[in-house]
This record gives structure tokens, C-alpha cells and sequence, in this order.
């Protein structure tokens, strides 16, 4: 019965934004791009639940112990991701914001609620995370002029 619920709320989606045909594959997965985001669905069939996800882009190697603490607390009870969790696909280095959520007794309006809340969060972790390596790139850059201009 799960899978259908998301099919008729991914359909109500589709219609309510114009995507004719929204649909989760057999393997109940499913993916839209909004605001530059590839926003994906996955329909967990054992837990009746729909995992929302993105890749909001890479962290260089060097920077991940320097931004870890920020996006770590992000996820201290998920004030600042909307409930959400950051994490990192360790062969790739790329930060992923995911949501979990039941389909139990979920409507059309609380279902676009919580995707339009996912989208909004990764969009400003995505933006928040180019910020942050664009700084501490910035940084790095500053401190290597300041030992170039030592003379011994």
C-alpha cells in the first residue's frame, strides 16, 4: 500500500508544478531538479518511509577537517538543517543533505511542505557550503603571502 500513497503524491506534485508523468520507478526511486538542485526520493519499502536527498557538492580533501566542525553542529538536533542531516560520501567527498520522513497518514500539502522545506535546505547548505571553501580557501591564500614576505 506504501508505494501507492507516493505515487499519488508524487502525481499531485507533477500536476500541482507542471511535471506531467511524476513518478517513482519500481525500485521506488524518483528525482527532480529545482533551483539547480537534483533533489531524489527514495521509498524505503520495509519502513514505509521516503528518504529525500542531494549532493550539494565536493569538499577538496584539505578542507574537510577545517569545515567539519561547522557542518557537525549543523546537525546538533537538526536546528539548523530543519531536521535534516549533512554527511559526507567518503570516496567522493561530496556533502549530502538527507531527510527522512513516514508515509503514514501523510496528505498533498504536508508532502509538498516537507520537499519544499528539503529544497530550501539544501539549497542554502549548498550555497553555505561554497561560502565556507571559498573563505577558508581565501584564508589559506592570505596566510602563504604573509610567510613569502619573511626574509631570514
Amino acid at each position: 500500500m506504501g508505494i501507492e500513497i507516493l505515487q499519488e503524491l508524487l502525481t499531485g506534485l507533477g500536476n500541482a508544478s507542471g511535471i506531467e508523468g511524476l513518478q517513482a520507478d519500481d525500485s521506488g526511486f524518483c528525482l527532480i531538479e529545482v533551483d539547480g538542485i537534483v533533489c531524489n526520493m527514495q521509498y524505503v519499502y520495509d519502513t514505509n518511509s521516503l528518504y529525500v536527498f542531494a549532493e550539494l557538492g565536493e569538499i577538496p580533501a584539505h578542507l574537510l577537517g577545517k569545515l567539519a566542525p561547522e557542518l557537525l553542529s549543523a546537525n546538533l538536533f537538526g536546528i539548523k538543517t530543519g531536521g535534516g542531516t549533512l554527511s559526507l560520501l567518503e570516496e567522493s567527498n561530496q556533502l549530502v543533505f538527507s531527510h527522512q520522513t513516514t508515509l503514514e497518514n501523510i496528505d498533498a500539502p504536508r508532502f509538498e511542505q516537507i520537499l519544499e522545506n528539503c529544497i530550501n535546505y539544501m539549497v542554502h547548505w549548498k550555497e553555505a557550503l561554497g561560502k565556507m571553501i571559498k573563505s577558508k580557501t581565501e584564508s589559506e591564500t592570505f596566510d602563504a603571502h604573509l610567510y613569502t614576505h619573511i626574509r631570514g
